[in-house]
């Protein structure tokens, strides 16, 4: 079996530093396969905790019908990605806090990861990965490389303190995905008329036009669960 990524390739080469160097043989038939590549230096890019890893469709806990069905439609979508890919077809979820929201984003994140190239991130990390690079990087280095991706997912919109500056990276942001019809997936605590809020740059709601446009939108008007999440561990302890 070839060597599918650059990571394989250097550790095979570690592993022979001890002993014998390559064969030449073995450097001509090693096959570095571009979209596993492609898709370990996204995910070392995404913004993405170890608890998200037990974050998969089969550990869902429907609270209550609609949770339900929205479950399977993101299950659903997973497996219709190909198509939605090719249209640039993605999802808003929006609601109260607490309701499963990250969750499911998380449970598409690791359904889809394994074959597809995915940057999930926040608008903060976003736009603190484009300050960081100022010395280094021209402004637009993260647009040019976000050409790269399948789909881009943001979550937790809406907390960010947003500038001048940050609002012109979030348009040019949104703006690329409208036109390379990047399937984008957004979670936000806020209503629909609050996004729209924060979205409006110069009085102009293109924003939210555009994701409207791309999206199917997804209301989590329930309560929250995390003032249940620890009611068995609060009676343990106190």
């Amino acid at each position: 079996m070839g060597i599918s990524t650059i990571q394989e390739l250097t550790k095979k080469i570690s592993q022979k530093q001890n002993g014998t160097n390559l064969t030449r043989l073995e450097i001509e038939t090693v096959e570095i396969d571009p979209k596993q590549d492609l898709m370990s230096k996204w995910n070392n890019f995404s913004l993405y905790s170890l608890d998200s890893k037990k974050s998969i469709f089969k550990n869902a806990n429907f609270k209550n019908e609609k949770e339900e069905k929205y479950t399977k439609s993101f299950y659903k979508y997973c497996k219709n990605f190909e198509k939605a890919k090719d249209m640039g077809i993605g999802i808003l979820m929006y609601g109260n806090a607490g309701t499963g929201k990250t969750f499911l984003t998380d449970c598409i994140y690791n359904e889809l990861k394994a074959s597809n190239v995915i940057y999930k991130t926040t608008l903060s990390y976003y736009l603190q990965s484009i300050k960081d690079s100022f010395n280094s990087k021209s402004e637009d280095w993260i647009i040019n490389m976000l050409k790269e991706v399948d789909l881009i997912i943001l979550d937790d919109v809406g907390n960010e303190r947003l500038t001048e500056w940050s609002m012109e990276h979030l348009y040019n942001l949104f703006n690329f995905i409208y036109t390379n019809k990047k399937p984008l997936i957004i979670n936000t605590n806020l209503s629909l008329f609050e996004l729209e809020e924060f979205l409006t740059i110069k009085k102009n709601n293109k924003l939210t036009d555009r994701i409207s446009e791309l999206c199917k939108i997804f209301h989590f008007d329930w309560e929250s669960r995390r003032n249940e999440s620890n009611k068995e561990i609060f009676k343990d302890l106190f």
